[in-house]
Formats: C-alpha cells, structure tokens, sequence
C-alpha cells in the first residue's frame, strides 16, 4: 500500500520540533541543542546514504 508522502524536507520539520520540545514537552536548552545536534547528523547521514530502491 503506497501512502502519501509530505513535500517537506526533513529539515523544515526540526525547528518546529525543537519549538515543541521547548514549549510544549519543557525540555531544558541542553536536552534541546542535543536534539537538534543529532538530528542535522541525522540529516547529513541521509543525505551520504543511498535509499534502497525498496524503500521508494
């Protein structure tokens, strides 16, 4: 079953998480410059990875 994907890039999706993070859920700044430093990690890794043809 194939389902929509969003048009987005991943990266547009971190600051307003991080935002939620910080409003929402009262995370501390470390927890939250933690999370935003793995997830442009995150990211880059993505970027270097090829996607197998399965995953499309």
């Amino acid at each position: 079953m194939k389902t929509q994907r969003d048009t987005l890039p991943l990266l547009e999706y971190i600051l307003p998480f991080l935002d939620y993070c910080e409003i929402e859920k009262g995370l501390s700044n470390n927890t939250q410059k933690n999370y935003r430093q793995y997830l442009l990690l995150f990211v880059k890794w993505l970027k270097v990875t090829p996607i197998p043809r399965s995953y499309l």
